[in-house]
Order: structure tokens, then sequence, then C-alpha cells
């Protein structure tokens, strides 16, 4: 778990699996577009190296889709499918770079 604390508010969260199933990636609608988000899949990805992880899975909501293209995830749309409790499930993976 990784948790971004501004000014003693609890603004952002992360979770991440050593199997490397990126679980969360939640920034507080008041503190997007901050930087937070990107603290966030920072720390998790340096996480996932230190275990020796190298391939991490997401599954995306729509409004989410974005930031993780923007940081490298690629849409795998053969995997992809309705969801339970969203319209539709998009999984994402990416490649970590041993050394970041």
């Amino acid at each position: 778990m990784v948790v971004s604390v501004v000014e003693e508010t609890i603004c952002g969260v992360g979770a991440i699996r050593q199997s490397g199933d990126l679980d969360l990636c939640y920034v507080h609608p008041g503190w997007q577009r901050q930087g937070i988000g990107n603290s966030l899949i920072l720390a998790m990805e340096s996480q996932a190296r230190a275990w020796g992880v190298h391939n991490l899975r997401l599954i995306s909501t729509v409004t989410a889709r974005a930031f993780y293209e923007r940081h490298g995830y690629v849409f795998l749309p053969e995997k992809s499918s309705p969801g339970f409790g969203v319209l539709y499930d998009y999984r994402y993976t990416k490649i970590l770079n041993k050394i970041a």
C-alpha cells in the first residue's frame, strides 16, 4: 500500500501485489492533477522492481485510461471485457525496465 498525505490529509492511495497486479491507484478528486497520481504510480513501480517483478497488470475504469496510457501502460483489447459493477474492464500491462 502507498498513501499520499498532504498537509495531514490523505489525498491518494495505491495498492500493488507481489504478483505484479496493480489493484488500486486513487486520488481524491480535489487533489487530482497535482502530481499525486504520478507519485503513487512511481512508488508502486519502484516497489515492484525491488520485488523483482517486471510485468505489471491492471484493470482500469474508462476515466483512468488516459492516466495509465500516459504512464506507459499498454491496453490489451483482447483481454478486456464487460466487468462487474462497471460498464467495461479495460486491461493494461506494462513491462518495467530492470533499472529505473
